[in-house]
């Protein structure tokens, strides 16, 4: 049984993000059939009305003459009127815009679950404010400020007392909306020699509005966010949850809104060298089925970035996955052509894997790795790594970590073809300020080759968690997350490099 399927689930007061705020009327008029439409420019025979905070959809039609304003469609069934007030101060009234048929939930402030991030804190170091700030009476949206009285569109700010025109503009309700329209035009793999795109990883832990708010904070515009398959108990497919579909859909309205692209990875359970798919062809089968799903869902979506098909495949030889991600990039292609997809090598995704792997003949293609190099050094505390380490060392230094990495630069170039590292990290007790040292070298040099990459990982496991200050060995108790420790402060310098689309 196949638990994802085409048609749209419905969201049950899912999550909540700042409110996007216009300061707008409307314009009702009733047509000879006795339909009813909305415009934000008059219309012959229309009556002006305001309107309070309400989903609805937003149908843009193009004048032919280039001086003419945009006329704005506005479903009479998704707007709720208010009474008409000529007096009454444009400042309260709001609009919030949907562009693809989802809507956040704008009523709930908290994410569901009531946690607001993982470990007790809402923000980093206390912060709730995302690059922008609100005083009493306004709203604030991606980037701008809002004072008393006011409501700011996104990149602005508005003055007190509301707006200044006597109706808004079809110009004003486009900017208005802009922030959830997404980027105009699909990333493709070429972006990923071009530019530099650099964030967090994801793990499934449900995200709040504050999680949300300090991702825009940070300056992030790239989110890789891994989605577990699990195995149907009464029959032999995989699934994807209902919570993690709601999730999936809360951080592409979350990316349109913020500027930040998204990466789904799917990642089959039990993962890695315990996978059972690779001699099951019908749960392989299922995992084709669920990314053409996926792929159908998204396919209109410019913030979805592309599909990473399997997080840190493990079979052996390579060939075997080399064969089966090609059958699942022909399925993909066949429903959905514009996104890119995003390749790891087997096994575990290593960098030394993408010696033995040989690049797929489709366009479109970003080769991921990811590095944890070396794992005694980078997993030490955890499982198989008792003992501690500290870097540099006369075993492991930099020259260590380039080398490694100049496998994979060495292979790109090869093949002409973009790198992308998908996750990167140090536990946060490596002794006397290693996770510090080793960071600093891997960014620089990411940095340098001009690879894009995300972090693994953001408020997920405490050990990885970049805002939470080091610890003694083996300590992974979950502490007070501080906007000052060194490791986030060595992002967030990098992250300021972003540009938002």
């Amino acid at each position: 049984m196949q638990l994802i399927n085409s048609r749209r689930i419905v969201l049950l007061s899912l999550f909540s993000l700042m409110p996007l705020v216009g300061i707008a009327e409307v314009y009702k008029s009733t047509d000879v059939d006795g339909s009813t439409t909305y415009s934000d420019t008059p219309q012959a025979n229309s009556q002006k009305i305001k309107v309070f905070p309400s989903d609805y959809k937003k149908n843009v039609k193009s004048e032919a003459a280039a001086n003419k304003s945009r006329s704005n469609s506005i479903s009479a069934a998704n707007v709720t009127e208010a009474p008409i007030d000529e007096s009454s101060s444009d400042s309260n009234v709001t609009i919030k815009h949907s562009t693809s048929n989802k809507s956040i939930n704008s009523s709930n402030p908290s994410a569901a679950g009531g946690s607001s991030s993982a470990g007790g804190s809402s923000s980093a170091g206390g912060s709730s404010s995302a690059g922008g700030s609100s005083s009493a009476g306004g709203s604030s949206s991606a980037g701008g400020s809002s004072s008393a009285g006011g409501s700011s569109s996104a990149g602005g700010s508005s003055s007190a007392g509301g707006s200044s025109s006597e109706t808004t503009t079809a110009a004003s309700v486009d900017k208005v909306s802009a922030a959830l329209q997404g980027p105009k035009a699909f990333l493709n793999s070429d972006d990923f020699k071009e530019n530099s795109y650099r964030g967090f990883n994801v793990l499934g832990r449900k995200l709040s509005s504050a999680d949300m708010e300090d991702l825009e904070k940070f300056n992030v515009n790239l989110i890789r966010s891994v989605i577990h398959l699990e195995k149907c108990k009464k029959c032999n497919d995989y699934e994807i949850s209902p919570v993690e579909l709601s999730q999936m859909d809360f951080l592409v309205e979350a990316g349109r809104k913020l500027g930040f692209y998204v990466i789904f990875a799917f990642d089959p359970k039990p993962a890695g060298d315990q996978a059972i798919y690779w001699n099951n062809q019908q749960l392989r089968e299922s995992i084709k089925n669920n990314w053409v799903t996926i792929a159908k869902r998204y396919k209109n979506e410019t913030v979805v970035a592309g599909f990473d098909l399997i997080n840190e495949p493990v079979v052996r030889p390579g060939s075997v996955w080399e064969k089966y991600a090609t059958e699942l990039i022909t399925a993909i292609r066949k429903v959905d052509e514009n996104h890119i997809i995003f390749l790891e090598p087997s096994p575990w995704g290593l960098a030394s894997s993408l010696e033995q792997f040989t690049p797929v003949p489709f366009n479109n293609i970003v080769y991921s790795f990811h590095f944890y190099s070396p794992q005694e050094l980078t997993h030490q505390g955890l499982a198989a790594y008792p003992h501690a380490y500290i870097y540099p060392s006369e075993k492991w230094d930099k020259e260590y970590l380039n080398n490694r990495l100049d496998i994979a630069r060495n292979w790109a170039n090869k093949y002409n073809v973009p790198l992308y590292i998908g996750e990167f990290s140090i536990i946060r007790w490596a002794p006397s300020g290693s996770r510090l040292r080793y960071l600093t070298d891997v960014v620089e040099r990411f940095e340098q080759e001009k690879w894009s990459w995300t972090y693994h990982s953001y408020r997920e496991y405490s050990g990885w968690d970049a805002e939470m200050p080091d610890s003694i060995f083996k300590n992974d108790a979950i502490v007070e997350r501080q906007n000052n420790v060194p490791v986030l402060q060595l992002l967030m310098k990098n992250f300021n490099k972003n540009k938002k689309y």
